[in-house]
């Protein structure tokens, strides 16, 4: 059975690049149109049209036309109207994709951002013309990191009209290149786009990635490998290395380089935090993730949230709740602070929620611990 492709925002300029390719690689295609008579264009690029006004299409209306496909492509954009409805495309339709792409259980989604979404907007300020986007495209770009779908965020550089070379040269998560690259370089064509993401969905890779490229001189297959090894590491893996004599351990983690230490009371060097420390991190981040979330699909009022957490060894007869009544057990206390003109309801909905973060599960389950030497 053939597989089919959803493209939003299919009368793009790399919508129309991107989907005969597709159709060449085997798949069928559905684009997504904004107007009746863009179909012509959609047809003669060998896709199936579908008119669907973005802004006003709700949950159940993208999740009716997902239904059954192999993935999505989100290249829809405002095309620089107004802030309003930037926001209302970018991200709060975007937003509504992945909720429905979720909801009927399609679990690629490959969303066409920009190289700098990530702090870009930072720099511009709200006053900057561009900002609109800037923050919609890194808003969005942030919402489907937290989603549960097998996303790819493709990051390209100021687009052009050039053949595609099938080459690439890749950034950092800034858009960056290292070394001599001036910013004139920063370009890419909007077919090596269209090439890039005929390729990952085809061979189903830079799955959890965020993927910042601009033309260049590596071949795309050997740059995207090289992307991988500049992405986060294996989601779930952890590599911890310290020197048999003290105390003080390398980290890395997700692409990230930490340091695990003792204080100097407990025979280490205090470079870095202790073991349970990381352990409430993991916590206080997980519950703080998992609050702010919940809050921005109900668009309740949160503002920010701060977790305090602290841990200690207590008799177990000094626990009513516990099962255990012999010896010691470990306690958390948690306490959990929520800034924001929200209801006393909202805030007991936020607390309960609290307990459902995936790592407070972690914690409160069976957990199977394996060890073997490699």
């Amino acid at each position: 059975m053939t597989q089919r492709i959803v493209i939003l925002g299919g009368h793009g300029k790399v919508a129309r690049l991107l989907a005969p390719k597709l159709k060449t690689a085997g798949f069928a295609v559905d684009a997504v149109i904004r107007k009746p008579e863009q179909e012509d264009d959609i047809q003669a690029a060998g896709a199936s049209p579908v008119v669907l006004n973005m802004e006003t299409a709700s949950i159940d209306d993208f999740a009716q036309l997902f239904a059954g496909a192999a993935a999505i492509v989100f290249s829809a954009g405002a095309g620089g109207d107004s802030a309003e409805r930037t926001r209302a495309v970018d991200f709060e339709a975007a937003t509504r994709t992945m909720e429905a792409a979720e909801k009927v259980g399609v679990k690629r989604y490959i969303m066409v951002s920009y190289a700098r979404a990530a702090d870009h907007y930072r720099e511009l300020g709200p006053d900057h013309d561009f900002y609109p986007y800037a923050k919609a495209k890194h808003d969005a770009d942030a919402y489907l990191r937290e989603s549960r779908l097998d996303y790819t965020i493709l990051g390209p550089g100021l687009l052009t009209l050039e053949p595609a070379t099938r080459k690439l040269q890749v950034a950092d998560a800034h858009g960056v290149v290292e070394g001599d690259w001036p910013d004139e370089k920063n370009v890419t064509s909007r077919e090596n786009v269209a090439e890039v993401i005929t390729h990952v969905i085809k061979h189903d890779a830079a799955v959890g990635q965020t993927v910042n490229f601009y033309d260049g001189d590596t071949p795309l297959v050997q740059a995207l490998e090289q992307a991988g090894d500049k992405s986060p590491s294996t989601p779930g893996e952890v590599v911890v290395r310290g020197n048999a004599d003290g105390f003080a351990q390398h980290v890395s983690a997700g692409g990230h380089k930490l340091l695990a230490d003792e204080p100097e009371s407990a025979g280490g060097t205090g470079t870095g935090p202790g073991p349970y420390d990381f352990l409430l991190t993991a916590l206080g981040a997980c519950t703080s993730m998992t609050l702010s979330l919940y809050a921005r699909r109900k668009k309740w009022p949160l503002d920010d949230v701060t977790v305090t957490l602290r841990h200690a060894k207590i008799h177990a007869k000094d626990c009513e709740s516990c099962e255990t009544k012999e010896g010691k057990l470990d306690r958390i206390e948690r306490d959990i602070e929520l800034h924001g003109a929200l209801s006393d309801e909202q805030r007991a909905k936020l607390l309960e929620i609290a307990d459902k973060c995936p790592v407070h599960r972690t914690l409160t389950s069976e957990i199977d611990i394996q060890t073997r030497s490699v």
